[in-house]
């Protein structure tokens, strides 16, 4: 299998199908920050056959909301009904670290029960 790097969050989203690691992400993430264009967002991602699936649509679609409000665009319609991750999610352990998480972490993903540090999103 050959290395993609995504353009789209819908790509994205195809990696992860075919068993790609999460770190695509951050491929994605420099590929918007290099040329941020909203049509990089619009497509809903498909993520039939990706493990934990409820939370990683919740995770897209954070992403997606995020990177918009960030630009000054409107988030993508396929956004608009909320998927929440089924239990809370943190990006780190600790008691510590899930009291910082859960005052820095963007509204975008503190609303879908997802708590990240804003670095985490890669630059707007």
């Amino acid at each position: 299998m050959s290395f993609e790097r995504p353009e789209t969050l819908l790509q994205v989203a195809r990696l992860w199908s075919q068993g790609q690691p999460e770190s695509v992400l951050k491929d994605f993430y420099h590929a918007f920050s290099a040329d941020p264009r909203r049509d990089r967002l619009e497509e809903e991602p498909d993520l039939a056959g990706v493990g934990q699936r409820q939370l990683m649509e919740a995770y897209l679609q954070a992403v997606a909301v995020y990177l918009s409000r960030g630009k000054g665009w409107s988030p993508p319609a396929w956004t608009e009904q909320i998927i929440r991750a089924p239990q809370p999610y943190f990006a780190s352990e600790g008691r510590a670290m899930r009291n910082l998480l859960l005052h820095q972490s963007p509204a975008p993903f503190r609303e879908r029960n997802i708590f990240i540090t804003p670095d985490a999103v890669g630059a707007v």
